[in-house]
This record gives structure tokens, sequence and C-alpha cells, in this order.
């Protein structure tokens, strides 16, 4: 029973045949396009005041949804209030984001350096006509700028001390060598 049901699920005998009037993918497409041509065409006036409306009512994912269900058609009326909803819908982007970053700003101490810097530099990236982000991510940048050319300057005295340890002990080598002569070579025997 199991094997028999397993060759029906293989080979798709479950009843189930396709309708002869089922549309490919492809024709479903194009003929819901032209439907939608159609309409908008018919009632382009409506759609557009529609459109309008959402976008003084300050409904503009709406409106940008509205708009793109339509934007194949290129019309010049419809594709500019598109821009205009996607602008509108970009600035509230931003400002819902601006108002994170700073509420995540008040959370993180001045001393953490590189956390301020990143959300200070997505600030500018989302606000660069703001003089305050932009002073504030240059602090920043310059407190890292400045640990980091410390650490470099740490890191080349402790590779200088190390190489004047290895020289004296190579120069005290070569004394010992010149006074005592090579070392006897040690043997089991």
């Amino acid at each position: 029973v199991v094997f028999a049901l397993f060759l029906m699920f293989v080979l798709g005998d479950f009843g189930e045949t396709e309708s002869p009037n089922k549309l490919s993918g492809s024709e479903d497409i194009s003929t819901l396009r032209a439907a939608a041509a159609t309409k908008f065409k018919n009632e382009k006036i409506q759609i557009l005041k529609e459109i309008q409306d959402l976008l003084n009512n300050k409904e503009f994912e709406l409106a940008l949804r509205k708009t793109s269900a339509f934007a194949f058609t290129r019309d010049p009326d419809l594709l500019e209030l598109h821009s205009m909803a996607s602008l509108e819908v970009n600035k509230v982007k931003a400002a819902k984001e601006i108002a994170q970053l700073l509420g995540e700003l008040k959370d993180i101490p001045v001393s953490e350096f590189s956390a301020n810097r990143d959300r200070y530099k997505r600030l500018v990236e989302l606000s660069p006509n703001s003089q305050e982000y932009t002073d504030k991510y240059s602090f920043y940048q310059g407190q890292i700028d400045q640990r980091e050319a410390i650490a470099a300057k740490k890191k080349a005295a402790e590779e200088k001390k190390k190489l004047e340890a290895r020289l004296r002990l190579e120069a005290t080598n070569n004394e010992r060598v010149a006074k005592f002569g090579d070392r006897p070579i040690q043997s089991a025997w």
C-alpha cells in the first residue's frame, strides 16, 4: 500500500489534471496588465484624484502602492505622483530612523567613540545638511584617530625595546665569543 501511494505521488496520479482553460504564467500576467491598463485608461481622472487625495492626507505609502499598481502604463501624470509619494515615504522613513538613532545615542556613553561615530555617520548620511551631526561625527572620528595614533606609537616603542633587547643579547654573546671562543659542543658521551 505504501509503495502504491509512493508511485502515485511520484507519477502525479492523484486525479489532478491540468485544466485546459488554465493560463500559463506569462499569459496570466499579460492578461492582468491589459485589464489594469484598460481600467487606468477608463478611470484615469478618478484614479489620479484618489492618489492626490491620499498624498494630501499624508497617506504616502498607500499612495505609493496605488501608483505602483499602474506604473507600467508610463503615464506622465501618474509617474509624477509616484515620484512624489516615493519621496515622501523616504522622508518619513528617514525621520523615523533619525529618531531611532538619536534615542540610541542617549543610551551610549560618550566614551564609546566607535558606537557614537557609527551612529553620527548614519545621521550625516540621512541629514547631510546638519552641521551638528557633522561636527559630532568629526569629533568622534578624531578621538578614534587619536587613540589609534597613540596605540601605533606604543606598539612602535614596544617593538623598538624588543629590538634593543635582542641587539644587547647578541652583543653580549659576541663579547663572550670574543673572550672565550665558541661554546663547547655538548655530547652524550
